[in-house]
C-alpha cells in the first residue's frame, strides 16, 4: 500500500484527513466474497475469529452473492476507490468469481485477489484483470507445506504449477498479473529464507511478500524467539551482501525495520478484542507518543458476513453498518464512521486496554507515513 502524492485523489484524502472533513472515498477496499476454505494454514489470522464471525452473521451465507458485490462496486467506483482486494476464505471457492472479477475490471478498478494457489487452471483465464495476485505459500517443498498449511500430499505441486502457467499466462498475454508469494515467517520455516528467492524466482513470481506471523497461544510452537530472530538477521546479512535478493522485488526492507523496533522476548500479554476474543500475542512494535491513525481515510474492510470496518484487523472499533442493510457508500460517509475516524485519530493510546491491539499493527510504518504527509500539507 503506497501512497502517491501526484495523485489529486490522495490528495483529497490526506487534506480530508488533516481536516477532519470526508472529501473523497477510500482508495483501498477489502472484501471478503467467501468464508469456504479447502486447507487450514495454522497461521491464518481469522482462525481466532471464526467463531465471533460465525455468531455475528447476518447474513447466513457462505458467499457473497452478486447482487451486493454489484453495489458494493458501483458504490467504489462513485466514491473514487482505486483498488479492491478480494479475500475469503478462498476466494477461487466462489462459484461466480470470474464474474465478480470481469465486473471489477468494467468499472476500472484495480483487482488485488489474496488466493492460496490450489484453484483449477480453468480460473488462470481470469487472471488477465487481475493486477497483482498474491500465492499465500510459506514454505518450499511438499513436506513443510502440509505441515504449516494443513494441506492435501499433492497440493504443494498444484500451487507450484498454478504460479508457473500464471506466469506463462501472463507472458503471453500481456502485462497482468503481477504475481507475488506471501511468506509468512515462523519457527517452522524461518530457516528457509535464504532459500526463497531462488525458489520464487524459479517458480516465475515477481515478487514475494515477507510477513511475521502474529503468534497466540494455540501456536505457541511456531513462535520464533529472540535467538531465532538473530539467525534471520544474520541470513539477511548475508543475502544482502550478495546479488540473490536483487533479481525479485520483495518488501525486505519493511522486514528488516520490523525486526529492528518489534520485541521477540516471549513474554505472552493477554490482548483484550473489546469482548470478542482474548488473544496472547508475544511481539509487539514500538509506538511513538502522541501516535494518531489516520488510515480510516483510506481504506475499508467489507466482511462476507456485510460488515464494514474501517480497519483491516482491529475489532475494538464497532462496525460502521452492514451492506445487507445500507448501501456502502452511506455507510461510508455516516455518522457512525465519522465518530470512528475521530477516535482513531485522536485517541489512540496503547496504555489503555481498548487500544493495546494497536501495537501489532502491521501498518504502523503506513499510519506514520500518513502523518507525516498530512501534518506537512497544506
Amino acid at each position: 500500500m503506497e501512497l502517491d502524492l501526484g495523485n489529486p485523489k490522495d490528495i483529497l484524502r490526506i487534506r480530508g484527513a488533516k481536516q477532519d472533513k470526508l472529501l473523497i472515498g477510500p482508495k483501498w477496499v477489502s472484501i471478503g466474497i467467501t468464508k469456504r476454505c479447502n486447507i487450514n494454514c495454522r497461521y491464518c489470522l481469522m482462525t481466532p475469529f471464526r467463531d465471533i464471525i460465525r455468531k455475528r452473521d447476518k447474513s447466513g451465507a457462505q458467499d457473497m452473492d452478486f447482487a451486493h458485490f454489484r453495489e458494493i462496486i458501483d458504490d467504489c467506483r462513485q466514491l473514487g476507490v482505486e483498488q479492491i482486494t478480494l479475500d475469503g476464505g478462498e476466494p477461487f471457492l466462489h462459484p461466480e468469481i470470474s464474474k465478480f472479477i470481469n465486473y471489477a475490471d468494467q468499472c476500472g478498478l484495480n483487482i488485488v485477489i489474496n488466493t492460496n494457489g490450489t484453484f483449477d487452471n480453468k480460473a488462470l483465464e481470469s487472471l488477465k484483470n487481475v493486477s497483482v495476485v498474491n500465492f499465500n505459500l510459506s514454505a518450499t517443498n511438499s513436506k513443510d507445506y502440509r505441515k504449516l498449511q494443513g494441506a492435501k500430499e499433492n497440493q504443494f505441486n498444484r500451487v507450484l504449477n498454478n504460479i508457473r502457467c500464471a506466469a506463462k499466462f501472463k507472458k503471453n498475454n500481456g502485462k497482468n498479473p503481477f504475481i507475488n508469494i506471501v511468506f509468512v515467517i515462523n519457527k517452522y520455516n524461518f530457516r528457509d529464507f535464504k532459500n526463497i528467492f531462488g525458489f520464487a524466482k524459479s517458480a516465475g513470481a515477481d515478487g514475494i511478500l515477507f510477513k511475521i506471523m502474529r503468534f497466540n497461544t494455540n501456536t505457541k510452537e511456531l513462535a520464533i524467539t529472540s535467538s531465532d530472530v538473530r539467525i534471520l538477521k544474520n541470513d539477511i546479512k548475508e543475502i544482502a551482501a550478495g546479488a540473490g535478493h536483487k533479481m525479485i522485488k520483495s518488501n525486505i526492507k519493511d522486514l528488516c525495520e520490523f525486526l529492528r523496533v518489534a520485541d521477540f522476548k516471549c513474554v505472552f500479554e493477554e490482548i483484550d478484542f473489546n469482548g470478542m476474543y482474548s488473544g496472547d500475542f508475544y511481539f509487539k512494535r514500538k509506538m511513538k507518543n502522541g501516535f494518531k491513525c489516520y488510515f480510516s481515510w483510506f481504506f475499508a474492510d467489507i466482511e462476507v458476513t456485510g460488515d464494514v470496518f474501517l480497519c483491516c484487523a482491529r475489532r475494538s472499533i464497532p462496525a460502521i453498518g452492514n451492506i445487507y442493510e445500507k448501501r456502502f457508500k452511506d455507510l461510508w460517509g455516516s455518522a457512525k464512521a465519522g465518530i470512528a475516524r475521530s477516535d482513531m485519530k485522536k485517541n489512540v493510546d496503547i496504555g489503555k486496554k481498548k487500544w493495546k491491539e494497536c501495537a501489532y499493527c502491521s501498518n504502523i510504518e503506513l499510519s506514520e507515513n500518513l502523518e507525516a504527509f498530512i501534518e506537512n500539507t497544506a
